[in-house]
């Protein structure tokens, strides 16, 4: 469903990224459908922003990252199943 409205965009450097990454959804039967990678920039100077699905100039472009690990997951809205909401699961991590 999602290609099928899904674009892509190049877009202007010095943007700010915001990610996550996980290594497996801890809920019973994945029934969270986290992604494994999630990523949204912002450019507050040009006021781009959006999604991050790949990079279009792999040897050019250089990236500095900061994370950290995190003890609980909170899944807001489930996009696949919305009559779900606030699922909560905690990785004992």
């Amino acid at each position: 469903e999602v290609n099928e409205w899904l674009e892509f965009f190049e877009f202007d450097s010095n943007a700010t990224f915001l990610s996550v990454l996980v290594s497996q959804d801890p809920s019973i039967n994945q029934s969270m459908n986290l992604r494994l990678e999630h990523t949204h920039f912002y450019n507050e100077k040009t006021k781009q922003g959006g999604h991050y699905h790949h990079d279009t100039t792999p040897e050019t472009v250089i990236y500095e990252g900061y994370f950290t690990f995190a003890d609980s997951i909170y899944r807001i809205e489930n996009a696949f199943d919305r009559s779900r909401s606030s699922i909560h699961s905690n990785t004992n991590a």
